[in-house]
């Protein structure tokens, strides 16, 4: 079979297309994985810090900041040693987009009780996902969801929907 050069050139088009629309989907898929990893590892760093104060014994606290959760020095509570968590797990494509309302460190009692509480949502470029995390006070219940609306500097928690069961 012989083939004339503009079939080729069509041919190498269709092809440059579909592969850049598999690529697009993809990008998609990992923005989306991002913001899922991003959210469970805000609860994870609350549960290492929970941890840490009853391991250690005394009151602890942990930071959150744009790379994630770690261990700070607050008003009578000493660093949670142990309990650094990164949110991106590995997975940097891009920036994940954090914004929350925990105070600056969050601190937990000796038997692992969270004193502080708050929200916090993230996002991802690429993605119309977004996901969030409520601790409550008095005992730091942590509950998952989805955010409904936009991220702001200060998400409140009522915007956090519960994920279904």
């Amino acid at each position: 079979m012989i083939v004339s050069l503009p079939e080729l050139v069509v041919a190498a088009a269709l092809l440059t297309l579909m592969a850049g629309l598999g690529l697009g989907q993809h990008a998609h898929h990992l923005a989306r994985l991002q913001v899922e990893v991003a959210a469970r590892r805000l609860a994870v760093g609350l549960e290492r810090g929970r941890e840490a104060s009853e391991r250690m014994g005394e009151p602890c606290a942990l930071e959150l900041g744009p790379w994630g959760w770690r261990g700070a020095a607050a008003m009578g509570a000493v660093a949670c040693d142990g309990a650094d968590t990164a949110l991106d797990e590995g997975l940097s494509r891009g920036e994940v987009v954090l914004a929350h309302t925990f105070p600056g460190p969050v601190r937990f009692s000796v038997h692992g009780l969270a004193i502080d509480g708050g929200t916090a949502v993230v996002g991802a470029p690429g993605t119309d996902l977004v996901r969030c995390l409520v601790m409550s006070q008095p005992l730091g219940v942590v509950r998952l969801g989805h955010f409904r609306g936009a991220i702001t500097p200060s998400p409140k928690a009522s915007d956090c929907l519960p994920d279904p069961a």
